[in-house]
């Protein structure tokens, strides 16, 4: 996007405080026993609509399936009209996301859903391997980096592939709990004390150029 050449940038990957360590049980949220997750807001790179469409049939076909909301404020008029259309008004939930609250959701979903179109990391995809959630999201921008082999990996402008691929781990538990399983080791790639180590060295590396 900017032309700056490739040999004069460095990435340092961040990290998320979210963990099952923080889920609780003490707290009130009325969850449905099965659903599952989307986090943050829902602006048109998120792919909201596009997810909805694709999980629809999902919803309708699983009387005891619901999808959660979390964050990104409350649901607007124009989005409960849509869910109306669909007649999913009461399949469709909204909770707040609190740290608290975001890891008791990602710790009791089936999946977390990650169906945007453009990400610069992915903070929710780690918070979600974080609290043993299995995560199913798109194979575009930073995702696949985040996500490695533990992620089920969809084309965020296919609602087929996304719907299949989100129903794949939903009805089949083996495959979650191998995505489970491959999470516990891509997640320590990640850590605040990486990201500080390495941005450091960074900084180190300009003061000593700048001091030649």
């Amino acid at each position: 996007l900017y032309n700056i050449p490739p040999e004069k940038i460095e990435v340092t990957y961040l990290a998320a405080s979210i963990n099952k360590s923080l889920a609780s049980s003490d707290i009130k949220l009325d969850l449905p026993e099965k659903f599952i997750l989307f986090v943050g807001n829902r602006d048109y790179y998120k792919n909201f609509k596009n997810f909805i469409n694709a999980v629809e049939p999902l919803l309708k076909e699983n009387k005891d399936l619901f999808l959660i909301c979390a964050g990104g404020n409350g649901f607007t008029n124009e989005e409960k009209k849509f869910f109306h259309s669909k007649k999913l008004e009461n399949k469709i939930l909204h909770r707040g996301a609190d740290d608290v609250t975001l890891a008791t959701l990602y710790a009791n979903s089936l999946a977390f859903i990650f169906p945007t179109f453009y990400e610069g990391f992915g903070i929710p995809a780690l918070e979600a391997m974080n609290c043993d959630c299995p995560v199913v999201m798109s194979n575009t921008s930073s995702l696949p980096e985040v996500g490695g082999d533990a992620a089920n990996y969809f084309d965020p402008n296919n609602t087929d592939d996304m719907r299949d691929k989100i129903e794949s781990v939903i009805v089949n538990k083996d495959l979650r709990n191998d995505l489970i399983l491959k999470a516990k080791t891509q997640r320590q790639k990640f850590s605040f004390e990486k990201t500080a180590i390495q941005t450091l060295e960074v900084y180190k590396r300009l003061l000593s150029n700048r001091e030649k």
